[in-house]
């Protein structure tokens, strides 16, 4: 069995330029009415709220009146770009989930047909950089010192699924949380055979955590190339 090795480059210097879309939620510091969806590519916005952006020249009537219409209520004003944030109470009301999610592309559908109305977007939630919920990840100095957050906010390796990494330590704990259905092939030098999880010493499994846990799974550490995995069996 051929066995790939991935070697993480580290990143100096990256400049992150942060992508912000009018009406953001999480800018003014307050929680999205009806909370917040994440969508199916991972996207998440604003639950029972629409960005509306209006023609140039659109009359104030036009617009007064296209929010009326979804009875709507306009949260924010963007004047430079004829934009408004606008809350929708009657979404919010909704049962969570599939309802809410088709009642809210219901308003937008019928703010979008109105008169003057250029476009109207689901509100997103932007983020300079992509932050992992893994509870251990704010002591991570390992994957913070060679710039891998800032990476992240390029990048988390989404075209490398089923790559690979090799381990050369102590063994792995291939029942771990963070490392389970993630351990490729195994083989113990020491032994001379194709089970390496008697990681007596733990540095094994700790490397391993470092290099592929499982991340954004709200436990455990965030790992340095979270989409590294494979079915393959072992050897």
């Amino acid at each position: 069995m051929r066995l790939t090795t991935v070697v993480l480059a580290f990143v100096f210097g990256f400049a992150l330029f942060l992508f912000t879309q009018v009406g953001a939620w999480g800018q003014a510091g307050d929680a999205p009415p009806g909370g917040a969806v994440e969508a199916e590519d991972g996207e998440v916005y604003a639950a029972a709220r629409l960005v509306v952006t209006y023609e140039e020249g659109a009359p104030e009537a036009a617009e007064e009146g296209a929010v009326e219409e979804v009875e709507g209520k306009v949260q924010e004003e963007i004047a430079p770009l004829d934009a408004e944030v606008v809350a929708l109470p009657e979404v919010a009301d909704e049962q969570p989930g599939e309802a809410r999610q088709d009642a809210l592309e219901q308003a937008r559908q019928e703010l979008e047909s109105e008169p003057g109305v250029e476009e109207v977007s689901f509100d997103y939630l932007r983020r300079p950089t992509y932050t992992p919920n893994d509870a251990g990840f704010p002591e991570q100095y390992g994957l913070k010192k060679p710039g891998f957050p800032q990476a992240w906010g390029s990048s988390r390796g989404d075209d490398g699924d089923g790559v690979r990494i090799a381990v050369v330590d102590t063994g792995i704990d291939a029942g771990h949380p963070d490392l389970r259905g993630k351990v490729a092939a195994q083989r113990d030098f020491v032994d001379g055979d194709g089970i390496a999880e008697d990681d007596a010493e733990g540095h094994g499994t700790h490397v391993a955590g470092i290099a592929a846990a499982a991340t954004n799974n709200r436990a455990g550490i965030a790992g340095g190339c979270p989409t590294a995995s494979s079915s393959s069996p072992r050897p």
